[in-house]
């Protein structure tokens, strides 16, 4: 099995560019209680799209969801 470098944000966004509109859609303000909520969402919104249930197989993994859910939060101001 060869041995790959993790995904970049950037590269996710390149493999499928529907996660980037997503992520650029996140538009809350970083104090809000709705952003919790928000996050739900997006996250459901992501699942179709990066992580086990991904369309393409190339990011099919936790390591690109992690990448991806990572950007979510801090977006949302969530860590």
């Amino acid at each position: 099995m060869e041995n790959k470098l993790p995904l970049t944000i950037d590269e996710i966004i390149r493999i499928d560019p529907r996660i980037g509109k997503i992520l650029n859609g996140i538009k809350v303000n970083r104090r809000s209680p709705k952003r919790y909520r928000l996050y739900g969402t997006i996250k459901m919104q992501l699942s179709e799209f990066v992580g086990w249930s991904a369309e393409n197989p190339e990011l099919r993994t936790s390591q690109a969801y992690d990448v991806a859910m990572d950007v979510v939060i801090d977006k949302l101001n969530l860590a």
